[in-house]
């Protein structure tokens, strides 16, 4: 059943990449507004529930829409006094930023998380899928940016569990800092 929903979320992404190949677009129409293709940005809260490292890559632009791709992953360890639990995941996020303003982006995104929980003796998975809005702000292209994400994380899938784990439905509000090169 796993390997079903990693197949299908590959298929589902596939042809936004491939489509992105096709019409590929030289460095300098990818920067028509100013903007680079690539980010790297700490989330805090958002598809990786407590954190995330990402990284954005703009596939295509057309006018003040751009086709964008995100992964990202994060890893918390077990500790005894903090946490029962050890959490590694994976994160994929197609979406559309739309220029509102020369700052100012709205973003959305339908995402998937893939999570790995273990301790000592037991061990979950869970995919959990994240639809979310937000806003991002970048005053310098190439630079720093600020953004802030709606963003409902939704357990879809999940194989074994772990004694008293609870897997939550969190409506959250994410926070990243990031640069753009």
């Amino acid at each position: 059943m796993k390997k079903f929903f990693l197949h299908l979320l590959f298929f589902l992404t596939l042809p936004i990449c491939l489509n992105a190949q096709v019409d590929e677009i030289t460095a300098q129409e990818a920067n028509i507004s100013g903007y680079p293709r690539n980010s790297f940005y700490f989330e805090a809260l958002g598809n990786g529930v407590i954190y995330s490292l990402n990284y954005d890559r703009i596939l295509k632009q057309k006018g003040i829409r751009y086709c964008t791709f995100r992964t990202g992953f994060s890893f918390l360890p077990q500790i005894d006094d903090f946490t029962d639990y050890r959490l590694k995941s994976l994160i994929v996020e197609p979406g559309l930023m739309f220029e509102t303003s020369t700052y100012i982006f709205v973003t959305t995104g339908i995402g998937a998380a893939y999570f790995r929980l273990s301790n000592v003796d037991e061990k979950a998975n869970l995919l959990i899928l994240s639809p979310g809005v937000g806003l991002r702000y970048q005053p310098d292209p190439g630079g720093v940016f600020f953004h802030i994400k709606w963003t409902p994380l939704i357990p879809f899938f999940a194989k074994e569990s772990l004694d008293g784990f609870h897997y939550p439905d969190f409506r959250q509000l994410s926070i990243a800092l990031g640069f753009s090169i």
